[in-house]
Formats: C-alpha cells, sequence, structure tokens
C-alpha cells in the first residue's frame, strides 16, 4: 500500500469540529469581503467615474477596474460556495470522501483546504485537463 493510501483516513469527531469551525469563519469573512468590496467599489462610485470621463482611455481603464473587482467578487463567490458544499456533504456524512475516485481525502490537505471537494490527485487531473 503506497504512503498516500496510508495517510487517507476519515477525520475523527475532533478534527470535524475543528473544519466546520474553519468553514464557517471562512464564510463569514468572505460575506464581509463582498459586501465592502460591493460597498467601496462598485455601483453609485462606478456610475459617478463614468460621467466624468472625458476620452475613451479613461473610460477603459474605469471598466478594466470594474472588471477587475468584479472578478475578485466572483472568485470570493465561488469560495462561499464550495464552502457551502462541503458543510452539505458533512450534514450528509460524505465530508472528506473524494468527489470522484470516492476515497478518502487526507485530512493534512483538508485542514489547510476544508473546501476541497477531490483528492490531490483527481484535483490534479482535473487541472490537467483544464488546461489541456
Amino acid at each position: 500500500m503506497t504512503k498516500d493510501l496510508k495517510t487517507r483516513r476519515r477525520m475523527t469527531t475532533q478534527e470535524l469540529e475543528k473544519i466546520i469551525e474553519s468553514l464557517l469563519k471562512r464564510e463569514e469573512e468572505l460575506w464581509l469581503a463582498i459586501e465592502e468590496d460591493l460597498r467601496e467599489n462598485a455601483g453609485k462610485e462606478y456610475h459617478d467615474l463614468m460621467e466624468t470621463i472625458r476620452d475613451d482611455s479613461d473610460k477603459a481603464l474605469a471598466e478594466l477596474e470594474e472588471s477587475t473587482v468584479l472578478s475578485y467578487i466572483k472568485l470570493k463567490l465561488e469560495e462561499v460556495q464550495s464552502i457551502q458544499q462541503a458543510l452539505v456533504r458533512l450534514k450528509d456524512g460524505e465530508y472528506g470522501r473524494c468527489l470522484d475516485c470516492g476515497c478518502w481525502i487526507r485530512p493534512a490537505r483538508l485542514q489547510v483546504v476544508p473546501h476541497a471537494a477531490r483528492c490531490i490527485s483527481c484535483q490534479e487531473a482535473i487541472e490537467k485537463w483544464l488546461r489541456g
């Protein structure tokens, strides 16, 4: 049996409690960051800026800034969704199992990325496939 398979196991109740706490804390942090991003960088301020822009390069810069802010918000929302899916897997008793191969994800990986849905091997395979 390889070392990787030996380190794969179901998490203990104590480990799961820490994971839940970590997931909920991170979810709250993300929602606060999203709210702050929206309050500070989007909406009325963007429209006010667009009204004062005089040339196309200023407009392009403003649109780039808006696009960047929205991209950061999108990444944060995707992480929130991953956290919420992890919480569902916890509730269903499926937390810690790789969605693809069904093996247990190493607890060390879940402590670093508590919303991970795949083991390292399957995640790397997906990333390799996406890169083409």
